[in-house]
């Protein structure tokens, strides 16, 4: 993704807070007195309490000059000295980070129902807002019966393994090329490979191009070809939610969303909206929501054309099955709404990250990539396409995703929760409202835990029973428990089938003059863990007909 700044996180919270100063009202400097009256009686009160360890928290930004510019990386540095929790405030809000395994397994056991809601009413208020439709969607909710309500639903309608196989079941000659094309749009020389989005020269228009003769029509998921896609699933992501006017959309909103707001930081100058964000936020918001009621009446009117007694589950798409929902489970539209835009986020941004990384390391280890080809080669041979039923033998193809997944988790700070009551949590006292991080990014390259913890050995998952769901505490990139993402099972399937498809079709080399060490590894975090520098790659057809991956339309 595209990013409006360079100015990281941190200095961007920082930047915010000095402009504000830099033109202070009336209004402002009475706001700035009452705050640091609150904060004074705050000091008091917390002094009574047993709280972590943690930097020095000055008067109205606290540790903001603590942290670095990458915060899961300032505050994995930080666990070297404030082992296994990390105390702060960031502006006027108590945060607290989670940086062992120990800790987190207490966490998510012991203590999950106490730290079960999100952190929607502070660090992520705008974001729960705006982007996340008043906090009513599954991810950035409170804790509440009606979101376990449609957390049920989702777990029991759309996502058991019968259903999600029925209704996400990647089809190979039509799911695949919309899922990858933009990958697949090799050319002469060094291509740009962005899982996200493009691939191919950067001056490269729309047309033909010849590569080693094989011929590819340039085209991508915006060209209106999407409507050939059989999956319903798919289809309803990616030629309505996937519409260009969507992705542009919420491309901006993720752009935005990468600036903290000063307002979120200090709740009592929200109102002011000093930098803008909430303006902006807004207007896109509404660009959002009015495209995604369009898309759900669209459904409804569908849905009364037809009879709806005689749609079998096998047509019908995520929507349909929301819509059909009775009785308790019934949902109303703005749920609908919520609940589509979290799992298009979950199934689609995330696991064609997490591609990108595997890619990255796999050609920083050509070892690792020889391996997982011949396995692939073994199983799949050259003239057929992956499927999904080759998954239970490909293990390999399992543990490069494990182990891309341990040193690049999607979101290394998981989703910040928080806890409405004052509690304790490994002997501390924990304030209400505290946000709280788990830092996976910290804990799957610990040391103490991991042999050669930041090397990439895929090997030490092939004799391993660690899984997705937190059994154990030392590897859980998607969270555990209550608030685990419940699109785990979909994006995973999408993750192996792009990944192994990529591999097994091309060879992936460094570009010309480049060597596996000039790969780099650096990377940064706003709302997901990205690569800091757009791969840059050569891809080699290595099987006789790569088209066995696309719709026949795009056959050479």
């Amino acid at each position: 993704m595209e990013t409006t700044s360079s100015i990281p996180f941190v200095d961007q919270a920082k930047h915010g807070v000095v402009e504000a100063l830099k033109t202070p009202s009336a209004p402002f400097i009475t706001i700035i007195l009452a705050i640091l009256v609150l904060l004074l009686v705050h000091r008091i009160f917390q002094k009574r309490l047993k709280l972590p360890p943690g930097p020095r928290n000055l008067p109205i930004i606290g540790a903001m000059l603590s942290l670095d510019k990458e915060m899961h990386k300032s505050l994995a540095k930080h666990a070297e000295k404030y082992r296994p929790l990390l105390y702060f405030r960031l502006g006027a809000l108590p945060m607290l980070a989670v940086q062992s395994a120990e800790v987190a397994e207490e966490l998510f056991k012991q203590r999950d129902l106490d730290f079960a809601s999100r952190a929607h009413s502070t660090i992520l208020y705008t974001v729960a807002k705006y982007f996340g439709f008043e906090a009513s969607g599954i991810g950035l909710a409170p804790y509440t019966d009606k979101l376990k309500q449609l957390r049920k639903v989702c777990t029991q309608e759309l996502l058991t393994g019968a259903k999600l196989a029925a209704t996400v079941k990647v089809n190979v000659k039509h799911d695949i090329p919309y899922l990858t094309l933009p990958l697949y749009l090799l050319f002469t020389g060094p291509c740009l490979v962005d899982p996200v989005g493009r691939a191919g020269r950067d001056d490269q228009g729309a047309g033909e191009s010849e590569w080693e003769g094989f011929r590819i029509e340039r085209r991508t998921a915006h060209d209106g070809d999407e409507h050939h896609m059989q999956n319903a699933f798919r289809k309803t992501l990616l030629r309505e939610v996937l519409s260009k006017e969507f992705h542009e959309l919420v491309q901006g909103m993720l752009r935005t969303a990468r600036n903290p707001n000063v307002g979120d930081l200090f709740p009592w100058l929200r109102w002011m909206d000093l930098q803008g964000l909430t303006k902006e936020f807004k207007a896109l918001c509404d660009k959002q929501q009015l495209l995604m009621r369009e898309i759900v009446e669209d459904h409804k009117k569908a849905r009364e054309k037809s009879d709806k007694r005689l749609v079998s589950s096998a047509s019908m798409d995520f929507i349909d099955i929301l819509l059909s929902l009775e009785g308790e489970d019934k949902l109303s539209d703005w749920s609908i709404m919520a609940t589509v835009n979290d799992l298009f986020l979950a199934s689609t941004d995330a696991p064609l990250t997490i591609v990108q990384w595997a890619i990255i390391e796999l050609i920083r280890h050509p070892e690792a990539m020889a391996k997982l080809q011949k396995e692939l080669d073994d199983v799949v041979g050259n003239s057929r396409a992956l499927q999904e039923t080759d998954f239970s033998k490909t293990p390999f193809l399992i543990a490069v995703v494990k182990e891309t997944l341990r040193l690049h988790p999607p979101f290394p700070l998981l989703l910040p929760r928080m806890n409405e009551k004052q509690t304790t949590l490994h002997g501390y006292d924990i304030p209400k409202n505290t946000t709280v991080f788990v830092n996976v990014y910290s804990i799957g390259r610990d040391k103490r835990k991991w042999e050669k913890a930041n090397e990439f050995i895929p090997e030490r998952f092939l004799s391993s029973n660690m899984n997705f769901n937190g059994n154990d505490s030392n590897y859980m990139p998607f969270g555990v428990g209550r608030r685990q993402c419940v699109a785990v099972n979909m994006g995973l399937l999408m993750t192996n089938r792009v990944l192994g498809s990529l591999v097994h079709a091309f060879e992936w080399l460094p570009q010309s003059g480049k060597t596996t060490e000039d790969i780099d590894t650096e990377n940064t975090y706003s709302l997901v863990l990205k690569p800091k520098h757009p791969l840059v790659c050569r891809a080699v057809p290595r099987i006789p007909r790569v088209d066995v991956y696309y719709d026949p339309q795009y056959a050479p």
